[in-house]
């Protein structure tokens, strides 16, 4: 009979195992593989289903989709998902509509226990789904599983309930829907407090300088929202409709480069425009969420702006309602 000091050697071999040996990729010998060479890229963690065609997905960090139609890249046996949507919606370093979590609609009930997410020809480096899935400074996706020319990350399907993490009130993304329309999408849906006209902006940046060599700003001519959800008789929407001023003025900047939407604190309490105290509450007075916090500024530098640049080819947007 074995005693429990003979059973020490080969619990150490488990453990070594354990940390060093289930790193290494299934499918493959490991060789060229060293642990840690992916220690920084995002990781599949988790997966509910949360009804017969819909399954959501926890990522370690943020990620975002790094090609048109990322969804056809995420399967449960032959069955690919049909759509996705991004939950708890924010913006990477590099101004790009990421989340932690998002949820893929299947086209018909799925069967099996194991969603993989692949990458299709030319969309790995490496173990890294760079062509699919990335972090905010493009990391691709890590794919343990597989061939290393055919790497994909794989999760057990459970109905095991996560709740989603709460993001701050934030201008996520911008868009030109049209020659005279612009959409503002925001994690949460917001209201102005001053007028749109008066606090919205296009601009060659986040601080133009108008009459100052290139730079430029263009007026807004008016907002709408496009899904009114109404909070003690004010209107908030996670995405307005900005009608533009001079089309063709706004249409030439955007022949000419990259085109920003930005709102700005506008202080009528002090005696020059702006002022700040540095931090982010004063564009509060201007734009906020449904509890009365302000929407998050990306500027402030002696004043707040909440700023994106408008995306003319986005590779995936939320739906409209």
């Amino acid at each position: 009979m074995k005693t429990k000091w003979m059973m020490i050697p080969a619990l150490i071999a488990l453990l070594l195992a354990a940390l060093f040996g289930c790193g290494a990729p299934s499918g493959s010998d490991g060789e060229g593989w060293q642990p840690g060479d992916y220690a920084n890229n995002p990781t599949l963690i988790a997966a509910q289903k949360c009804s017969d065609t819909v399954i959501r997905l926890s990522f370690s960090a943020p990620v975002r989709p790094a090609v048109k139609e990322a969804w056809k890249r995420v399967s449960i046996g032959d069955l690919s998902a049909a759509s996705m949507r991004l939950l708890d919606l924010r913006k990477d370093a590099t101004f790009h509509l990421c989340a932690t979590v998002i949820e893929f609609t299947f086209p018909s009930p799925v069967e099996g226990t194991e969603v993989r997410i692949s990458a299709g020809e030319g969309e790995n480096t490496g173990r890294a789904l760079t062509g699919v899935f990335c972090g905010g400074h493009g990391e691709g996706l890590y794919a343990p599983l597989g061939e290393e020319d055919a790497p994909y990350a794989a999760v057990s399907v459970t109905e095991e309930e996560r709740i989603l993490p709460d993001v701050p009130a934030a201008m996520v993304a911008a868009t030109r829907e049209s020659e005279d329309t612009v959409l503002a999408f925001f994690s949460k849906p917001v209201r102005m407090i001053k007028a749109w006209e008066a606090c919205g902006f296009f601009a060659d940046g986040p601080d133009p300088a108008p009459g100052e060599g290139n730079s430029w700003q263009e007026y807004i001519k008016s907002a709408s929202a496009v899904d009114p959800q109404e909070t003690d008789g004010q209107v908030f929407s996670e995405v307005w409709r900005i009608t533009v001023k001079s089309p063709s003025a706004l249409g030439a900047r955007f022949a000419a480069g990259t085109v920003f939407l930005r709102i700005s604190e506008n202080d009528e309490r002090a005696g020059e425009e702006y002022v700040s105290d540095w931090n982010n509450e004063d564009i509060g007075r201007v734009v906020s969420a449904q509890d009365g916090t302000p929407v998050e500024a990306d500027y402030t530098a002696g004043w707040d702006v909440a700023y994106v640049p408008v995306q003319t080819d986005p590779v995936w947007l939320p739906p409209l309602p």
